[in-house]
C-alpha cells in the first residue's frame, strides 16, 4: 500500500480515519466532517489539531499522557515535574519505541544507571514534524527553541511570512541558523531548483542541522557554512552556554567582547566571514538574520552584497543585546538599513517603523523591504 505524503490534501475518508485512530470514534456528523475539511489543508494540520484537542488529551489509560507518566515511574523512579512536561513529551513521542529512547538517553537516567543502556544516544533528541510535513531534529532540554518547535509555537509570525513569501527557485540565506528550523523551512519552500545557504558557527547545532537536512533529503539544495558572519574575515571567539552545561536555550551564543559571558559558558573558536566575500551562484532574494546582537556587524560586512542582491530581510532586533555586542546603537542600526535603500518596520506591527523601533528594549522582528529604485 502506498504511503500518502504527510502534507497531502485531506479527503473525507482521511478525516474519518483520523477520528477512528486518534479519538476511537467517527466524526459527530457530516457537518463536522465538512468543517474539518475547510479548517485544515493537510493531514499534518488535522493530526496536530486532534492530538492537541481536549478530547484526545483526556483519554483513558491507553493515551500517551498515561504512557509518559509510567515512563517517568519506570525509568526515572519518580513522578513527572508537571502536567506541562507530560504534554510536551506526549507531543514529541510518536511511538513507544521513541518514548523509550527519549528516557533511556536522558542525563537523569544515565546518572541513575551509570554504564547502562542509552549511552550512545543523543540526550533528549527527537524528531518534530512541522506543519508543512518537514521533519526537524530537536533537543527536549532546549525549552526556548526545541520544545516550542514541538508544540508549534516557535516564531509563528516569521514562519507564516516565510511560507507566504519564499517561492520555488529562490536563493535564501539563513544567518545564525541554529539547529536549522528556518533552514529546513526555506529548503522546503525553494524546492529542488532553489538554494539555501545556512551560516552557523556552533558545532553542536550544525550537527542537528545536518541530521535534519538528511532526514528531509535537502542536502543537495543547502550549503552549510560552519562560520560566524560579521564585519571582517578571521578568527573570533564566541561565548556558548551548552545544553550539557545547563542552558535552556541553544540560541544564546554571542561574540566575546563587550557582552559578559554567562557563568559556565565555553569559548568556541570560529572563523568569521563577510557576506561580501562569499561567492553567490545566483541572486539572493531573502535573508534571515538572528545572531544575538551582531546583526549590525553582518550588515556592515555585507554592504556590497545587500546593495547588489537587494534581498528582503527578516532580522531579530534586540536593542539591549545590540548595545552590548554590536558596533552601532540600535537606532543607528535601523538608520543604516534605511540608508541602504530599505523600508524597515516591525513584522508584527507594520505601523511601527524607523527610529521609533529603537525607543524601547522590546525584542522585535524587523522586516526590511528594498525600496523601488
Amino acid at each position: 500500500m502506498q504511503k500518502p505524503a504527510s502534507g497531502s490534501s485531506l479527503t473525507p475518508e482521511a478525516v474519518r480515519w483520523a477520528y477512528r485512530l486518534l479519538l476511537d470514534r467517527e466524526p459527530e456528523s457530516d457537518a463536522v466532517l465538512r468543517d474539518q475539511l475547510k479548517r485544515h489543508s493537510s493531514l499534518t494540520e488535522l493530526r496536530r489539531a486532534l492530538l492537541w484537542s481536549p478530547e484526545y488529551r483526556a483519554k483513558g489509560p491507553d493515551s500517551w499522557r498515561e504512557a509518559v507518566t509510567w515512563a517517568y515511574r519506570l525509568f526515572l523512579d519518580r513522578e513527572p515535574e508537571s502536567g506541562e512536561v507530560v504534554e510536551l513529551f506526549s507531543a514529541a513521542a510518536g511511538t513507544s519505541r521513541e518514548l523509550r529512547r527519549i528516557f533511556l538517553s536522558s542525563d537523569e537516567f544515565r546518572a541513575l544507571n551509570p554504564g547502562g543502556p542509552g549511552g550512545d544516544m543523543l540526550p533528549g533528541v527527537v524528531i518534530a514534524e512541522l506543519a508543512g510535513g518537514e521533519r526537524l531534529f530537536v533537543d527536549l532540554r532546549d525549552t526556548a527553541i526545541g520544545r516550542t518547535i514541538i508544540t508549534g509555537a516557535f516564531e509563528p509570525g516569521e514562519t507564516e511570512w516565510v511560507r507566504a513569501n519564499v517561492s520555488a527557485g529562490d536563493h535564501a540565506v539563513d544567518v545564525g541558523a541554529n539547529i536549522g528550523y528556518f533552514t529546513v523551512l526555506l529548503a522546503s519552500r525553494v524546492g529542488p531548483s532553489g538554494r539555501v545557504t545556512a551560516i552557523e558557527p556552533i558545532p553542536s547545532l550544525t550537527r542537528l542541522l545536518r541530521r535534519s537536512l538528511g532526514e528531509n533529503r535537502f542536502e543537495d539544495r543547502v550549503t552549510v557554512l560552519e562560520n560566524a558572519a560579521g564585519d571582517h574575515a578571521g578568527p573570533v571567539e564566541l561565548a556558548h552556554l551548552s545544553l550539557d552545561a545547563g542552558a535552556r536555550n541553544s540560541g544564546g551564543s554571542h561574540l566575546v567582547g563587550a557582552a559578559k559571558a554567562v557563568t559556565g559558558s565555553e569559548i568556541v573558536n570560529a572563523t568569521m566571514v563577510r557576506l561580501d566575500d562569499l561567492a553567490w551562484p545566483a541572486r539572493v532574494s531573502f535573508v534571515k538574520m538572528d545572531v544575538e546582537g551582531s546583526e549590525d556587524l553582518v550588515f556592515a560586512g555585507g554592504s556590497r552584497f545587500f546593495r547588489e542582491h537587494r534581498p528582503r530581510i527578516l532580522c531579530e532586533f534586540h536593542p539591549a543585546q545590540i548595545g552590548r555586542v554590536g558596533r552601532l546603537t540600535p537606532a543607528a542600526f535601523v538608520r543604516a538599513i534605511e540608508d541602504a535603500g530599505y523600508d524597515v518596520r516591525d513584522l508584527a506591527e507594520p505601523a511601527a517603523r524607523g527610529e521609533a523601533l529603537a525607543a524601547s528594549d522590546r525584542i522585535r522582528t524587523l522586516l526590511a523591504t528594498p525600496k523601488p529604485a
